[in-house]
Parts: structure tokens; C-alpha cells; sequence
């Protein structure tokens, strides 16, 4: 096998084997190693424009993690969301998004117009696939979310967001012990069809 198509194999290999890791070991994912994931996925992305006006907040300090998850809780007290929902349970809530090793906010700046908004957002998406592949080769898996409670008031105030300042994803970072095993998907093939002439 040749040296390409050993790497094709291999990147072909990566995105089949990698899953959504809600399940993490307990150890710290180091900071730096985050850092030079971002780096390396920012450089992998070929339209990720210099002047993209995008910033990312590492939450892995033991007091950062508590105070995200009482944002992120405060939230679904505002909705009322956990009105039935009796303390000890809405603690085991608490007490398990703090567990979660690591995680990293994307914040993107609303400047310029639309068109511009648009192709900011698919530029983070492309890296933040990469970041989630080159993750998987460090053995450190993700949940990529972008849940409503990120576009709440409190949530925005709590996170230091400028006006024009969104928080358009998060990631929740930790070391795996376990691969779960793939879901059935609906075949691209179905959702495939042909501009005919």
C-alpha cells in the first residue's frame, strides 16, 4: 500500500470509528493539548479567514465548571423547565455537568452582514469537525452542542458576551473509556437527489 493510500485509509478509518462521548474517566485534559487542537484545527481549515472575528473560552477549572453548570441550570429554572423536578434530582444535574472534564465555548462576533455571519459559521463548523477528529487521536471524545440555554439573557451575561457576541456552539471534552457502538443512520443515498436537465 502506498504512503497515500495508507493516510486515505487511515483519515477514512478515523471519521467512521469516531461517536458522540457523553461518558468520560475522570482525569484533567490539559489545557495546552486543547490549545494545540484548536491550532491545528484552525490551520487544517482553508477558508478560515485571519480576520474572523471569533474567540473561544476553556472551561476546566473546578470553579469555572460550577459556575457554568448553575448558568446552564439557572437557565432551565427560567423556563421552568425543573419545576416538578424535586432538589436532589436538579443537584445530580448539577453534580453531573460539573463532572464533565472539560469544555469549550465558540463565540462569534455578529459583524457585517449576513452573507458574511454565514460563511464566519461554516468556517467554525469545518474546524470544529477537525478539532473533533484530531480530538479522537488523543482519545479524548466530544459532545457538540448547541442547546437553546446558550441564547438565554442570564447565560449570555454569565459568559462576559459583548451585545454583538454570540455563543454559537459548545463542546464537552473529556478522555473516553468506552466507544459506544454506531446507530443506524438514514443513508446518505435517501437524502440524495439529482438536478436533472
Amino acid at each position: 500500500m502506498t504512503e497515500n493510500n495508507q493516510l486515505t485509509s487511515d483519515i477514512s478509518e478515523l471519521v467512521r470509528q469516531r461517536r458522540t462521548i457523553r461518558s468520560y474517566a475522570t482525569r484533567e485534559v490539559p489545557d495546552q493539548l486543547i490549545k494545540n487542537l484548536l491550532q491545528a484545527s484552525a490551520d487544517s481549515v482553508a477558508a478560515f479567514p485571519p480576520e474572523l472575528a471569533c474567540r473561544f473560552r476553556l472551561i476546566t477549572s473546578q470553579e469555572g465548571k460550577e459556575k457554568l453548570a448553575s448558568l446552564i441550570m439557572g437557565t432551565y429554572a427560567e423556563q421552568k423547565v425543573y419545576k416538578w423536578v424535586p432538589g436532589k434530582i436538579q443537584q445530580v444535574m448539577l453534580d453531573r455537568i460539573v463532572k464533565i472534564p472539560a469544555f469549550l465555548a465558540v463565540i462569534l462576533k455578529k459583524n457585517g452582514n449576513s452573507e458574511q455571519y454565514d460563511r464566519s459559521f461554516a468556517a467554525i463548523c469545518a474546524m470544529l469537525q477537525s478539532f473533533s477528529l484530531l480530538s479522537w487521536e488523543e482519545k479524548i471524545g466530544s459532545v457538540w452542542t448547541t442547546d437553546h440555554f446558550m441564547l438565554k439573557p442570564s447565560f449570555r451575561a454569565g459568559m462576559d458576551l459583548e451585545e454583538d457576541e454570540d455563543v454559537v456552539s459548545m463542546l464537552y471534552l473529556g478522555y473516553y473509556e468506552k466507544i459506544p457502538r454506531g446507530k443506524n443512520r438514514t443513508p446518505a443515498s435517501k437524502k440524495l437527489t439529482f438536478l436533472q436537465s
